[in-house]
């Protein structure tokens, strides 16, 4: 396909901000479903059984280079007209904080905690790290708890530089 550098430049910008966006409304109805105690799975199953409804699975996050960074290129370039680009852009950053805060609610009245992180790379079966929510997360209950904390990634052999200092245990 031909067209100018700006085209292309804008249209992978916009292939990421689209995906950040389909996850952000999934991450967000993961907190709404919660704040009502719905099963978020079942909910979104239920909705993707339109024909037309294709709701992704919500996580603690985004990570990777390009979906957790290329939508605010959009957003700098024109902030007043990206406002749902910037919105799916703070809602995924701040899910990390979301899932640190439920697993401290669901650890406070346990004694001595283990605490298992599974999975640190942003995707499955890959060894990249780059903008992963997983280490954001980990960072953040080790800053918030004294729990022993365990993470779990097959796909890498040791702690990323993030989280050496950070007394977290791989295996």
């Amino acid at each position: 396909h031909t067209t100018t550098a700006r085209t292309a430049e804008l249209a992978k910008l916009s292939e990421n901000a689209f995906r950040d966006v389909k996850i952000a409304f999934a991450n967000e109805l993961s907190v709404i479903a919660d704040r009502y105690e719905i099963d978020v799975r079942e909910l979104i199953g239920l909705a993707n059984l339109h024909p037309r409804v294709n709701i992704l699975q919500p996580g603690p996050g985004v990570g990777g280079h390009c979906i957790a960074v290329d939508p605010w290129f959009i957003v700098d370039a024109a902030p007043d007209a990206a406002q749902l680009i910037q919105q799916a852009r703070l809602t995924n950053d701040a899910k990390p904080r979301w899932v640190v805060d439920k697993v401290l609610a669901a650890i406070g009245t346990v004694d001595d905690p283990v605490v298992a992180c599974l999975g640190l790379a942003y995707k499955p079966d890959i060894d990249d790290l780059r903008e992963s929510p997983a280490i954001e997360v980990v960072k953040e209950l080790r800053s918030h708890t004294d729990a022993r904390i365990v993470v779990v990634e097959p796909n890498v052999r040791q702690l990323p530089t993030q989280l050496a200092d950070h007394d977290v245990e791989l295996v």
